[in-house]
């Protein structure tokens, strides 16, 4: 299977990369299920509404890790719906629960 790479960079400059994207991704509303589990990792993350200052730093590298859970949980749940054949955006819902599963979610 090829793999493609997501990048997901704070503003300072700290950088992860997810190795586990797939070209199956590329998909009509694929980005819309991406955004919605981000949405989802967003709002259980627990993160402060107003930080201070000294604390932007750490809250950036934080989303940034948030972004790439997302972003992998995303990759997990295309590589499961890949092995079924095409990959729809209804694919890649239903193949959630189970990514969260194998993810230990």
């Amino acid at each position: 299977m090829s793999h493609t790479l997501a990048y997901c960079t704070a503003p300072d400059g700290y950088t992860l990369i997810v190795h586990a994207s797939t070209p199956d991704l590329a998909t009509a509303g694929s980005g819309d299920v991406l955004t919605g589990i981000l949405g989802t990792v967003l709002a259980a993350a627990n993160l402060p509404a107003t930080p201070t200052n000294k604390d932007v730093v750490a809250l950036g590298h934080r989303l940034t890790d948030l972004a790439a859970a997302g972003a992998l949980i995303h990759a997990h749940a295309g590589a499961l719906a890949a092995h079924e054949g095409t990959v729809s955006a209804v694919d890649l819902l239903q193949e959630l629960p189970r990514a969260g599963r194998d993810l230990g979610l």
